[in-house]
């Protein structure tokens, strides 16, 4: 899929950056498991290659570091269009961001 455009971050904290991508329709929980994503309301998965980052948001844990965290803003070639949340910094998934961002399995650009 095409390279992802996220604009600056947004929202202080992740209930913000989860209400905005509420009310713009991205409304489907997604997690990531076994290396695909999966909709957690229907159990659909998806490769790397069916998944668009369409923004991320990252919210730095004012009060305490642990809470850091990525909102991410995704769209399947389904259509279906939803968020997943991930630690940021040395708690974070690298093999998520290697999924999303195509480090092994995707050529960005």
């Amino acid at each position: 899929m095409k390279p992802y455009a996220s604009p600056p971050n947004q929202y202080e904290t992740v209930a913000e950056a989860l209400q905005a991508a509420r009310q713009r329709h991205f409304t489907v929980p997604f997690s990531f498991r076994n290396g695909q994503l999966v909709n957690e309301l229907t159990g659909n998965t998806y490769e790397s290659d069916q998944v668009q980052v369409e923004e991320f948001h990252r919210s730095e844990g004012l009060t305490d570091p642990s809470d850091s965290a990525i909102v991410y803003f995704l769209r399947t070639t389904s259509g279906e269009q939803g968020w997943l949340i991930d630690a940021y910094g040395a708690d974070g998934n690298g093999e998520l961001a290697a999924f999303l961002f195509g480090q092994s399995s995707k050529t960005a650009g």
